[in-house]
């Protein structure tokens, strides 16, 4: 899963988040902006971003605690924070990602393989799914 680096900015005529490919910008221009309408806009972004928000739980299988630095570099471009259960040894990290960035999440979880496993997130359980029977379709038992 190749990533691309994009520019994400508020297209203040169709009143939503757009991205454009970095590698697609060729130049810029400065624009007049009401200062009055600065702080609106901040709080609308800020809602539009909090909304794509998504969040899920990964179990570090604890036969691989001992890799668990190589596990956290996997998800080091995401927000995340981890906790460790000492009863059962078991590490649970916290990931928050974009919407849009799921399917880049899920490369790093399969990735992983069997060192790691979805235990919140519906979403991302549901597409691990599918990807698993559409390779057990493609590749048999």
């Amino acid at each position: 899963y190749k990533r691309e680096w994009y520019l994400q900015w508020y297209s203040t005529r169709q009143r939503s988040l757009m991205s454009t490919k970095l590698k697609n910008i060729v130049s810029v221009e400065v624009a007049p902006f009401p200062a009055k309408r600065i702080d609106d806009l901040k709080a609308r972004i800020t809602r539009l971003l909090e909304d794509q928000k998504e969040c899920a739980c990964i179990q570090v299988i604890p036969t691989f605690n001992a890799e668990l630095s190589r596990i956290l570099y996997a998800f080091s471009c995401f927000d995340k924070s981890v906790s460790f259960d000492e009863n059962s040894g078991i590490y649970r990290i916290k990931v928050i990602y974009m919407r849009d960035d799921s399917e880049f999440l899920l490369s790093k979880i399969r990735f992983l393989g069997l060192r790691v496993k979805i235990v919140e997130g519906e979403h991302l359980k549901r597409r691990m799914l599918k990807s698993a029977a559409m390779a057990i379709d493609r590749y048999g038992e």
